[in-house]
């Protein structure tokens, strides 16, 4: 098993590499960028790759649990109307709740 620190090791060398072929030098101080200008513009990438992950992720899961439940509902509710009234006043009361995303953004 490989370390933790020892892939981080490797994937220096690899970023060390990567530098010198786009820039041909690897990275020094005083080489003329803003190095806190570099960082933000990075950690914002990183927090849009964070985001994609997550959406990717949950987007999946939600999507999968949303069929089947649909699918569910749909064998349940099968000729009885009783059943389709009571789903549709819970999915009325539901859709008129604020979204846990609002406000967000």
């Amino acid at each position: 098993m490989v370390s933790i620190q020892e892939l981080m090791r490797r994937d220096l060398v690899v970023r060390e590499q990567v530098g010198v072929q786009r820039y041909g030098t690897p990275l020094y101080a005083n080489n003329g960028r803003d190095a806190l200008r570099d960082a933000y513009e990075e950690a914002v990438d990183l927090a849009l790759y964070l985001r994609q992950a997550i959406e990717e992720r949950d987007g999946l899961v939600a999507g999968r649990a949303y069929e089947l439940a649909s699918r569910d509902l749909r064998e349940a509710l099968a000729g009885n109307a009783s059943a389709v009234a009571a789903v549709a006043d819970a999915s009325a009361g539901f859709l008129r709740r604020p979204s846990p995303d609002a406000g967000v953004g």
